[in-house]
Formats: structure tokens, C-alpha cells, sequence
């Protein structure tokens, strides 16, 4: 033996199934913590659009405030006078119908011939049987 001779330090091998397991444990470590990572990048945007909601409901209940503000009738009444100029109409009248004009429309009616009822809704059972309820 010379004395340029080396020899590892350990003469122990690592078997295949080792390695491989080790590599496995590493590769499910990284795709976790992967996972993880796009599990609280969701969270965060859920948090973003659950503030959105609320400040869009917000708006809504403002926005619908103003709204039936705006749509009273004694405010476009209002407005109609002052802005427009329009005036309301002093000379207003409710028109009554005598009954004879509406007893001579009723006679004016046509009606509509009854047709026979065919075979077939004859045998059915369930014709003129359904009932609503509620």
C-alpha cells in the first residue's frame, strides 16, 4: 500500500429504495408548502371581495335612499312647479259611466261557440281534475 492511497471515510452504501424515498418525502414537502401558499392566496382574495360586498351593499343602501328620495311624489310635484312651471289643473273632473252605457257594452259581447269534447279527453281521468294548492 502506498501512501497516496485514499479511502472514503465510510465504506457504507445507501440503498436505492433510500434514496428514492428521501427524494419522495422532499417532492411532498415542496407541494405542500405549495399548496399551502395558494391556500392563503384564495383566503386573501376572498377577504378582498368579502370587503368589496360590503361596501357595495353599503352603496346600495345609499343609492336606494336616494332613490325613493327622489321618486316621493311630493318631491316631483315640487319640481314639476318650480323647475318646470307646470301647473296643476284646477278644472279637474271625474267622469261616472250611467249603468246603461256599461249594461250595452256587456250586451255588445260575442260569445264563444262550445266546442264538443273530443274521445280522447272523455276517457281521460285527470281532465278537469287538477287542483291548486296554496
Amino acid at each position: 500500500m502506498s501512501c497516496y492511497e485514499y479511502r472514503h471515510s465510510s465504506e457504507k452504501s445507501y440503498s436505492s429504495l433510500y434514496v428514492l424515498s428521501v427524494v419522495f418525502v422532499f417532492i411532498c414537502c415542496v407541494v405542500l408548502a405549495t399548496l399551502r401558499l395558494y391556500g392563503l392566496n384564495l383566503e386573501r382574495k376572498i377577504s378582498e371581495t368579502s370587503g368589496k360586498i360590503d361596501v357595495y351593499q353599503e352603496q346600495n343602501i345609499v343609492l336606494s335612499n336616494e332613490f325613493s328620495k327622489l321618486s316621493s311624489s311630493a318631491r316631483i310635484y315640487t319640481y314639476a312647479k318650480n323647475e318646470l312651471g307646470m301647473q296643476t289643473d284646477k278644472a279637474s273632473a271625474v267622469i261616472y259611466l250611467n249603468n246603461d252605457n256599461v249594461a250595452f257594452a256587456k250586451n255588445q259581447s260575442q260569445e264563444m261557440p262550445v266546442q264538443e269534447e273530443s274521445f280522447i279527453v272523455k276517457i281521460n281521468p285527470f281532465v278537469k281534475k287538477a287542483h291548486a294548492k296554496n
